[in-house]
């Protein structure tokens, strides 16, 4: 999903990501545990990069900057123990797709997972985002909201967009091996429609992120206001895992079991060739990269 402005800037645009958050660094992607951990070290590498940029806009001091550490540090420890509960035990979502009869029953217990993670790391990162509101001055907290929206507007809509046509191009490469006829391929299309308006829907726009902002910015912290804004991206959040749910169940009933093995061949294929890629980036000649 995320591609995500997740803790930069001390995590003020975080206050808008933080009922989807744990979608996009779910315990399936790829710096869970199934990928060895190896995308969650590069995620890492880089929020840190982005925090000290943003420590050094808001001229922290050295305690501040060590305070804050140790509260990004919390946030990941959450995240990456949302990723390791339970491995082992999820089901395959390409599994499941590759059934004559689709689970129901599983897709809803995944999505009930999901939300549940989301709410786990929510709570832990609301709860850090007013540690950090406390420990800067309302000049600090400005000049770090001024570093975030810059960072706003230098990549807006650049990642989604990438992020879309990578995933569009994938889709289609594995639907061309299923061979469509015009009728399965207008109800894939409408389909994807759908997933692609509540995927939209449920990211961050900019009235969210000027929200955020204001509410960082405010010199007591507005419980409310925080909590009204988090449930509305978790509204949206869900309805989002709705949509996916549906289409999911849709191109299932409307492919045969030799299109949808096809389908999920194609997909584990390249899963296993991103898998490939992420450990030759990090174990090239010469052992384990830093």
């Amino acid at each position: 999903m995320k591609k995500i402005l997740f803790f930069v800037g001390v995590g003020v645009a975080a206050l808008t990501l933080v009922s989807g958050a744990a979608l996009a660094f779910g315990p399936n992607g790829p710096g869970g545990p199934e990928h060895g951990g190896r995308g969650e070290v590069m995620m890492k590498k880089m929020m840190e990069q982005r925090l000290d940029e943003a420590l050094a806009a808001a001229s922290a001091a050295p305690a501040q900057r060590a305070a804050i550490h140790q509260i990004a540090e919390r946030v990941f420890a959450t995240i990456g123990g949302a990723r390791h509960e339970g491995v082992g035990q999820r089901p395959d979502p390409l599994a499941i797709f590759e059934q004559d009869k689709i689970d129901r029953a599983k897709l809803t217990e995944m999505r009930a997972e999901h939300a549940t993670v989301a709410e786990k790391v929510g709570d832990v990162v609301v709860g850090a985002l007013k540690e950090t509101h406390d420990l800067f001055t309302h000049a600090q907290r400005q000049a770090l909201v001024g570093f975030v929206s810059s960072q706003l507007q230098a990549h807006a809509g650049n990642r989604h967009h990438e992020m879309h046509q990578m995933m569009q191009k994938h889709l289609d490469e594995a639907l061309a091996v299923a061979n469509l006829t015009p009728q399965q391929k207008a109800l894939v299309d409408a389909s994807r429609a759908n997933v692609r308006a509540a995927l939209e829907g449920a990211m961050p726009g900019e009235a969210d992120h000027v929200e955020a902002m204001k509410l960082f910015v405010a010199d007591r912290w507005d419980e409310a206001g925080i909590a009204q804004l988090r449930a509305h991206k978790m509204t949206a959040m869900l309805k989002a895992a709705d949509a996916v749910q549906q289409s999911i169940t849709e191109v299932h009933d409307a492919l045969s079991p030799e299109q949808r093995q096809a389908v999920a061949g194609y997909l584990r294929a390249q899963r296993a060739k991103h898998e490939q890629r992420m450990h030759e980036h990090f174990h090239g000649e010469g052992g384990p990269r830093e």
